[in-house]
């Protein structure tokens, strides 16, 4: 833990000569867009599917929330909100994948058993 507290400070006071903050910065640049542009590319495509109806309007308000907190996070780097606040980002999108998961594992298994039903 001591080691991942002494990586977290040379990130923040700008120190990125070891591999490991270089690694940090690299795949938080790659993953942190990926993760944006999830919710707000399925909100485009929802938006048409009766079947998904609501998970549009979610998938937008997810987008805004984490493009919110991540904007925040820039604001208390370094400081002792630091932790919490990168949490509760990590934890909003989450929660998207969560919610998008029960519901494709409910559309999924209603159209498992319409077909059953059709077969019959």
């Amino acid at each position: 833990m001591a080691e991942q507290i002494y990586r977290d400070n040379l990130i923040v006071t700008g120190n990125t000569s070891t591999t490991g903050t270089t690694m940090h910065i690299t795949l938080v640049t790659i993953s942190v867009p990926l993760t944006l542009l999830g919710p707000l590319a399925l909100w485009r495509r929802l938006k048409h599917d009766k079947e998904w109806r609501g998970h549009d309007k979610y998938s937008l308000v997810t987008f805004a929330a984490m493009l919110v907190m991540g904007s925040g996070d820039a604001f208390v780097i370094g400081g002792p909100n630091a932790g919490i606040v990168e949490r509760l980002t990590l934890a909003i999108a989450m929660q998207w994948n969560l919610v998008m998961a029960v519901k494709l594992i409910r559309t999924l298994s209603n159209q498992r058993e319409d077909d059953e039903k059709t077969d019959t």
